[in-house]
């Protein structure tokens, strides 16, 4: 069988490991500057997505806004409350005294609320609740403008079946200083599906995100989990900085998704009670979408799995660099070309030249 970068298809895709290679890898040709190939050098580029920064929550005076109250035991009724007086009396800042906060029922957060502060505070499902399903917040399709949740810790188990973030809201959501886990953390559903619709994640040690037709950018991520790290289904997703434990999946990349990732340290470990890192666990999934990473760190011999049309190859230790348990992949951008980009101009952007690529 040929090897994969000689593949032809409608496909352009970019390998690049430092100075020794350049060009483009899976379905795509392979440049080598050592001497072994050396057909017409490529432009070495990632996907350029564009940056943004998160909104800034709207500055209330401190005395409105509205105080959850700890209880005893349960607090899922005084939080709901403090979320339901917020909105009725159109305050945009709900904030919990620092405490740890036992939960057993859902939350939603709807109205005018804007901005939720925890202060360091803990979060915590006790009962059958999260082990069942459960999901902890709910972003309601009721908010009327964009929201931040921050400065929060959990102590839930990264096992469990529940879901801390559910976000049907249609507008901008931002999570900022968060340790949080779950299975999956945030989830956009119904009304949060829209074209358009902005995610900010920042400072954050959270695992378990699906993302469905969003713009996401992502700051300083660290993710521990025992679930898929992402799925990005049809999203822009850019992220600057990653650091993973754990032995699943880092990023499943589908549905014409398009995912930047700049600078990762990837760090294999089992969680407790984890068996080893499966051999054929690939660390990054491209399913006929678009994928750029500049990552280092170890994984096993799987760290592409490229879907092309149904063709599947894969990108292993071999074709990255430097010395064993310290592998680097300088850049691996990996692009549908769409049938509308025709002029040169526009296909140099995109790193490869008219001659390398068949569009249709």
């Amino acid at each position: 069988m040929s090897p994969f970068w000689s593949l032809p298809g409608n496909y352009v895709s970019e390998f690049v490991t430092g100075a020794e290679f350049v060009g483009n890898g899976p379905f795509g040709g392979f440049n080598v500057r050592n001497g072994a190939v050396d057909f017409a050098p490529t432009s070495l580029v990632s996907l350029n997505l564009p940056v943004e920064e998160a909104p800034t929550p709207p500055a209330e005076d401190p005395s409105l806004w509205v105080r959850v109250n700890p209880a005893a035991t349960d607090d899922t009724a005084n939080i709901q409350a403090a979320f339901n007086t917020a909105a009725a009396q159109g305050r945009s800042t709900v904030y919990f005294p620092k405490s740890t906060y036992n939960i057993t029922g859902p939350i939603t957060i709807g109205g005018s609320v804007r901005r939720v502060v925890g202060f360091g505070s803990a979060v915590n499902s006790t009962g059958s609740f999260f082990n069942n399903g459960g999901v902890v917040f709910t972003f309601a399709s009721t908010l009327t403008g964009p929201i931040t949740f921050e400065n929060f810790v959990s102590t839930f188990e990264s096992n469990q079946n529940g879901k801390f973030f559910e976000d049907r809201s249609p507008n901008t959501v931002a999570l900022r200083n968060l340790i949080v886990f779950g299975n999956p953390i945030y989830n956009n559903v119904g009304p949060g599906v829209v074209a358009g619709k902005k995610l900010f994640i920042e400072d954050v040690t959270m695992a378990g995100f699906i993302f469905n037709n969003l713009k996401v950018w992502g700051r300083q991520v660290n993710s521990e989990g025992r679930t898929t790290s992402i799925i990005n289904n049809g999203s822009d997703l850019l992220i600057l900085g990653l650091k993973t434990e754990g032995i699943r999946t880092i990023i499943d990349n589908r549905g014409g998704g398009r995912t930047e990732l700049l600078g990762a340290y990837i760090y294999p470990v089992p969680l407790e009670n984890d068996p080893p890192l499966d051999p054929n666990t690939p660390a990054f999934i491209n399913t006929d979408s678009t994928l750029a990473i500049t990552v280092a760190g170890s994984w096993n011999n799987n760290w592409v799995r490229e879907i092309r049309s149904g063709v599947t190859q894969t990108l292993g230790t071999s074709q990255t660099i430097g010395p064993a348990g310290f592998r680097k992949i300088p850049l691996y951008s990996s692009y549908v070309v769409p049938s509308s980009v025709a002029a040169a101009s526009n296909l140099s952007a995109l790193g490869t030249s008219p001659a390398s690529i068949t569009l249709r």
